[in-house]
């Protein structure tokens, strides 16, 4: 089931008397269950894309509609700044979707899965940035969205975390949800569905491999 849809969606920017196109004319379709990557050099416009496609940014050209509900908690972002809140314990930063959104729910299993179980009570400034990047993972998911965005997520990582990460995301994504990886970690890459590229605010898409 196709849960966004982005027809010829355009976005520029202006810089001191230069106008940038971050994102140009591009049409993009995100299912249900898919694991996509994103890749491309630095300003090549992949986070304005992403901003677009979750609805942080309005285009200048083009549409986009959503087969989403209008509540927050279908779309999960995780940010490159990770966006942890310093006054929160672990425990608290992961559990949060589930105060915003007044349900329960604990998330010690995801943690555990994770690898941060025993720091939930610690803050996050008490903690490393992997850690931390992980937390933040584990707050993305722990909801179950309908689709996730999740910007450079290993960029943290070791070898052993980073599988870890691509494989709950991985999970998510056959669990139902649609998942948009921007990364360059070829460690990520062979784990994906789909290889989505931009450059210069193009985007293009790797053709399936065969066998």
């Amino acid at each position: 089931m196709t849960l966004l849809r982005a027809s010829a969606i355009s976005k520029r920017f202006i810089r001191g008397s230069e106008q940038v196109h971050a994102v140009e004319s591009v049409s993009l379709e995100l299912a249900a269950g898919e694991y996509v990557s994103l890749s491309g050099p630095s300003g090549s416009g992949k986070t304005t894309l992403v901003n677009l496609l979750a609805g942080w940014d309005e285009p200048d050209e083009g549409t986009i509609e959503s087969e989403l509900s209008e509540r927050w908690a279908d779309v999960a972002i995780i940010p490159q700044q990770l966006g942890l809140l310093e006054e929160l314990s672990v425990r608290e930063n992961i559990e949060l979707p589930f105060r915003l959104g007044g349900v329960a729910g604990v998330a010690d299993e995801l943690a555990a899965t994770l690898g941060i179980e025993h720091l939930l009570d610690r803050r996050t400034y008490e903690v490393s940035l992997g850690e931390q990047q992980r937390a933040a993972v584990a707050r993305a998911l722990v909801l179950e969205p309908s689709l996730v965005f999740a910007d450079e997520p290993t960029s943290h990582q070791d070898e052993d975390h980073t599988l870890t990460i691509a494989d709950q995301l991985s999970r998510a994504a056959h669990a139902g949800s649609c998942v948009v990886i921007t990364t360059h970690d070829p460690r990520i890459l062979p784990t994906v569905d789909r290889r989505l590229r931009m450059k210069d605010g193009v985007l293009t898409e790797d053709a399936p491999s065969v066998g």
